[in-house]
């Protein structure tokens, strides 16, 4: 890959993705392990990308959102941390999308399957 011209995308799930399968770009598929997700990272030149991007389907914490909603995070709050996100490719992601909506992602190991589960990370976060 020369000059940095790859975008590399990180999914925790096989079926993320094939939904992101048409972008020219190279995949890791992470099983949303932490470990796992290092141990790829460790066998690629990070100057070969000029691009990380993180996508995966989100469980809709806040009730404003519907199912098929795109987000575009201004942030990932993970591990009591909350991770910043490049403004200058966020707001070009928001100018290519603009049906998307913009603001900070919860990032978990595991999905949040009931409607409590969402509504008590919604609050605390």
């Amino acid at each position: 890959m020369a000059g940095r011209a790859a975008i590399l995308v990180i999914c925790g799930l096989a079926s993320e993705a094939r939904i992101m399968r048409n972008l020219p770009a190279k995949f890791f598929l992470s099983g949303a392990d932490p470990a796992c997700l290092a141990a790829l990272l460790r066998t690629v030149d990070a100057s070969d990308f000029r691009l990380v991007v993180s996508f995966g389907i989100a469980g809709a914490l806040d009730p404003a959102l519907r199912a098929g909603d795109l987000i575009i995070a201004s942030s990932v709050l993970a591990n009591m941390q909350a991770f910043e996100t490049d403004p200058s490719i966020s707001q070009a992601m928001l100018s290519a999308l603009p049906e998307a909506k913009y603001g900070s992602i919860l990032g978990l190991d595991q999905a949040l399957a009931t409607p409590v589960d969402k509504a008590g990370a919604h609050a605390r976060c």
